[in-house]
């Protein structure tokens, strides 16, 4: 696969949101993107509150945290954009917009 060879550079888009933006469009989610699952049958509406539930016991600041020195790790340079407004984050924009709850 020519994106898993490691001599190419790569380069990252983070959106970070926080739990209410999650949640917020989660809720407002109605589709699913195509008709059936893994299984082949029929897909129902999305399920919304299953997601929403998910997401609210996730603890959002660790998995930014975690992602971000992964992605470090493998060297692939990523630049953090606000969900909502897509403006660029900086170190302490970062701190806030993992945090809120």
């Amino acid at each position: 696969m020519l994106l898993a060879r490691e001599d190419i550079p790569k380069k990252a888009i983070v959106l970070v949101a926080d739990y209410h933006i999650l949640i917020r469009r989660v809720l407002d989610r109605k589709e699913r993107e195509s008709n059936s699952t893994a299984f082949g049958s029929p897909k129902k509406n999305y399920p919304a509150r299953r997601w929403a539930f998910a997401y609210g016991v996730l603890d959002l600041p660790r998995i930014y945290e975690m992602w971000y020195k992964e992605l470090k790790r493998v060297g692939i340079e990523f630049i953090p954009l606000d969900a909502e407004t897509y403006e660029e984050l900086h170190a302490q924009d970062l701190v806030q917009a993992r945090g809120s709850r």
